[in-house]
């Protein structure tokens, strides 16, 4: 056989990579091109991690509540917390086998955090070893060295995506801690929701992971956490504190876009761009008003299509429900039983509130 020949043959090969699947031997039978290269293929599940231990580090809940549901298939132990000095120490506490640190957060940010947790004395490697990927919007080459040079592994791109995060997961998640993954039975979710305008359903419910009862928790939490949000910005321009406020709206650059807001995503990143720039006397005087009206506006017709405005009197019915269930699941809390906490929190998901109860529930991560 000459050198060219061989040269074919070699090519010809194929090849799976362990952990071995069925559908990855039908692709080899069937001559069919590897998967592995494609964004269908990184939709697939190739494992679950139910021992794996995970914490995710970001000042919006919004963010948070995405970043967990996307990750709910892979039935990882999923902790959160919104600060970078929070993170550091419940890392003290805990040995996570992956740390996912945003890198723009008020106080401490995600760098400092990271070279803080690096630094930390212990008897074995883990600190200067356990995994950390930074959340960010900014992925240009320099920002990049930037991140791996303060200790940093890898990065994830905002929004999140759930090929981009597959792979992450893939790269990172021990081997150890993998089990074969098992197609759970459909869920009753529900399959429709109201349109909202100024919002992409669609885009929404991808960044969710296409799972509608994730999408409308998240836009519960981006609802309330905004509106909170919004009282944030106006204290800071009264205040001329030109920093924090950029960093709201760095925050709702990527809260707005997980929930489908892609307008507001953009005008809230060209305000970002010039707080970086310190153009308070131009370009954020001049849209700011703009921005915080159609925000006001976004948050109101979502109010409208998750609760019930014309509500005006409390249901007691639904208000004993509530005080016992919160009850019943503030026990099972404090005994760590892990099957009743699972079955009290769904029960409040999945009952429909009116407006004013709703309120008094808190969806938060």
């Amino acid at each position: 056989m000459s050198e060219a020949e061989e040269l074919r043959v070699e090519k010809n090969i194929r090849s799976i990579i362990m952990p071995v699947y069925s559908h990855l031997i039908a692709t080899v039978l069937n001559d069919a091109e590897a998967e592995s290269t494609t964004e269908e293929s990184e939709n697939f599940l190739y494992f679950m991690a139910p021992s794996a231990k995970i914490l995710i580090v970001d000042d919006v809940r919004t963010n948070l509540m995405v970043a967990k549901g996307l990750m709910a298939p892979y039935k990882m132990l999923v902790d959160t917390c919104m600060s970078g000095a929070d993170a550091i120490n419940m890392v003290k506490e805990t040995q996570y086998d992956l740390i996912f640190m945003d890198y723009m957060m008020p106080g401490m940010d995600g760098i400092e955090a990271t070279v803080a947790i690096r630094s930390l004395p212990g008897e074995d490697d883990y600190y200067r070893t356990v995994p950390i990927i930074a959340l960010t919007a900014n992925l240009i080459s320099e920002v990049k060295e930037k991140y791996i040079e303060c200790g940093m592994n890898d990065l994830l791109e905002k929004p999140i995506i759930v090929p981009k995060l597959n792979g992450i997961l893939r790269k990172w998640i021990p081997w150890e801690k993998r089990e074969p993954y098992i197609e759970g039975k459909a869920s009753d979710e529900q399959k429709t929701t109201v349109p909202v305008k100024g919002l992409d359903i669609k885009h929404g419910l991808m960044l969710s992971g296409n799972n509608m009862n994730n999408y409308m928790n998240v836009l519960r939490v981006f609802h309330k956490d905004t509106r909170e949000k919004i009282e944030q910005i106006k204290s800071c321009l009264r205040d001329g504190d030109i920093r924090m406020f950029t960093i709201l709206v760095h925050g709702l650059k990527s809260a707005t876009m997980n929930v489908g807001a892609a307008e507001l995503s953009k005008l809230a990143e060209a305000l970002e761009t010039a707080g970086n720039e310190n153009d308070a006397s131009r370009f954020i005087a001049k849209n700011i008003d703009n921005f915080l009206v159609r925000l006001e506006e976004l948050l109101n017709d979502i109010s409208g299509a998750l609760y019930n405005d014309t509500v005006t009197e409390i249901d007691t019915e639904q208000l004993e429900f509530l005080k016992e269930t919160l009850t019943q699941l503030k026990s099972a809390l404090d005994d760590m039983d892990i099957q009743n906490i699972n079955i009290f929190i769904k029960s409040l998901q999945e009952k429909k509130w009116d407006k004013i109860n709703n309120e008094r529930l808190c969806y938060s991560t």
